[in-house]
């Protein structure tokens, strides 16, 4: 059996900008294909910024899916046993650059590779 590979890349939008409108949250949960997906956001461009978190769970807390985040600038947690149980990947914007050295380092890099070949969103 092929697995459906997806990306959803975009630019300025999401975490309910417009609180009426959640169409891209709902577009990118239905990809999944699984009831209560989970989701996991990383803030890492933005320095793990609280104020992207908690718009993020706002609005991710209104559907039936399983929210969580991963810190890189606080407590860490176990990279190579959360990220494998994720059927959603949602990474937030800001510095790509710093966001990539800081993934490296950590080996996030490679688990996201291996989490799309698994068909993670």
């Amino acid at each position: 059996m092929k697995i459906e590979k997806n990306i959803v890349a975009i630019g300025g939008g999401g975490f309910g900008r417009t609180v009426k409108d959640l169409r891209i949250e709902e577009y990118i949960l239905s990809l999944s294909k699984k009831e209560k997906p989970n989701i996991c956001f990383i803030p890492t461009a933005t320095g793990d910024n609280d104020s992207y978190k908690v718009n993020y769970y706002d609005v991710f807390t209104k559907f039936n899916c399983n929210p969580t985040h991963i810190d890189f600038f606080k407590r860490t947690i176990d990279l190579s046993s959360h990220i494998p149980k994720q059927d959603i990947i949602f990474v937030g914007g800001g510095n790509t650059k710093s966001m990539l050295a800081v993934w490296k380092d950590w080996g996030l890099d490679e688990l996201l590779r291996n989490a799309y070949e698994s068909g993670t969103v």
